[in-house]
């Protein structure tokens, strides 16, 4: 039969089936200490030596601190990964910020040269006649010819 300790609960604890309130003070196993939130003052239970019971109480702490310490620690590994993956998609987003700059001064160029080429088209445009202009009226021609009377013989 394992020892059992008196404590004065810290925070509401389910024992058993029954719920327990804050300030109770009650008589558990010791190896249930260390699970419970207990205020510090740890009473040996009958038979059980003063000093047992403040080996459980140390043990009851230092378990509470433990799974704090490994709460925090696994919060910031979470917070490490999720800064990382940030970077990561900073690099590429500024990765395509840099290709999508790059695109445009291509296009930018590309305009530049496209209007060298109409104004300096404009200049020789003006001297040559209009090939839709042409088109049109060669095509009035042609039905004017049809509709006064020339058959072609096929």
């Amino acid at each position: 039969m394992s020892e059992q300790v008196t404590v004065i609960l810290a925070g509401a604890a389910k024992i058993g089936n029954d719920w327990k309130k804050p300030g109770d003070q009650i008589t558990v196993d010791r190896h249930l200490v260390s699970q419970l939130p207990i205020e510090g003052e740890v009473l040996p239970a009958s038979g059980t030596s003063i000093d047992d019971a403040i080996t459980a109480a140390v043990s009851a702490a230092t378990v509470l601190h433990e799974g704090q310490l490994s709460a925090t620690e696994a919060r910031a590994v979470e917070a490490e990964g999720q800064r990382d993956m940030l970077q990561q998609q900073l690099h590429a987003t500024e990765a395509r910020a840099i290709e999508a700059e790059a695109k445009r001064d291509l296009l930018q160029a590309r305009v530049v040269e496209l209007q060298a080429q109409i104004a300096s088209g404009i200049g020789a445009d003006t001297a040559q006649p209009d090939p839709v202009e042409q088109d049109t009226a060669a095509a009035k021609g042609t039905s004017k010819k049809t509709a006064s009377g020339d058959k072609t013989k096929g």
